[in-house]
């Protein structure tokens, strides 16, 4: 990241039609300690937008073309979904946007997202990354339930077992249950395969 210092970012673009987003992702990227300078960017022909060490761009201002044009250049994006379309969705993950959260969010989830984006590291909201497994299955392959749809979208999105128990209220033996049915399902041997396999079906 340019002239970061720590993983934290030295400044931060945010583009969202809606002020009020725009002020909350501010508050909440402030208390988290992500930027030493946030702008509020006009619009998607803002420059601050491509200069920015981070930005956070709402996918109807042009968000996957500025996200192209940032990923050229190697900075990190974050791109806010009001309204999850999986297209659009499968069109961010394609492109490696290094964050991917809904309007939809807790404040809890925008932080974890900016805060492990300003460290060199990826996060997706768990909603946009179930929508992305729904999308990329392929409709003729094995059929996952919908419990090993939740615990593979969890394992995509970067958790391990004990944190996928707790997000779903079940313990971590019936987690590494239905990971391995989701493993033998899909003709897999291991988490890493799993986000390989998932990554090849984006079409």
């Amino acid at each position: 990241m340019p002239g970061d210092s720590g993983g934290v970012a030295r400044t931060l673009a945010i583009a969202h039609p809606f002020p009020l987003v725009v002020e909350a992702l501010a508050t909440i990227a402030t208390a988290a300690g992500i930027a030493a300078s946030v702008t509020a960017a006009a619009d998607e022909s803002d420059a601050v937008l491509l200069e920015a060490d981070l930005a956070i761009i709402a996918v109807q201002l042009g968000g996957i073309a500025i996200l192209r044009a940032r990923r050229a250049v190697g900075v990190p994006t974050v791109i806010v979904f009001d309204q999850p379309n999986p297209e659009a969705l499968l069109a961010a993950v394609e492109l490696a946007a290094e964050g991917v959260v809904l309007t939809t969010s807790k404040a809890e989830a925008v932080a974890a997202c900016l805060t492990a984006v300003a460290a060199g590291e990826q996060w997706r909201d768990p909603e946009a990354t179930r929508l992305i497994i729904e999308r990329v299955t392929r409709p003729a392959g094995p059929t996952l339930t919908r419990r090993e749809q939740d615990v593979a979208n969890l394992v995509f999105a970067g958790q391990r077992n004990r944190a996928i128990g707790d997000a779903l209220g079940i313990s971590e033996g019936t987690v590494k249950m239905h990971l391995h049915n989701v493993y033998a399902k899909l003709g897999l041997q291991s988490r890493t395969q799993l986000a390989m396999e998932l990554r090849t079906r984006l079409a």
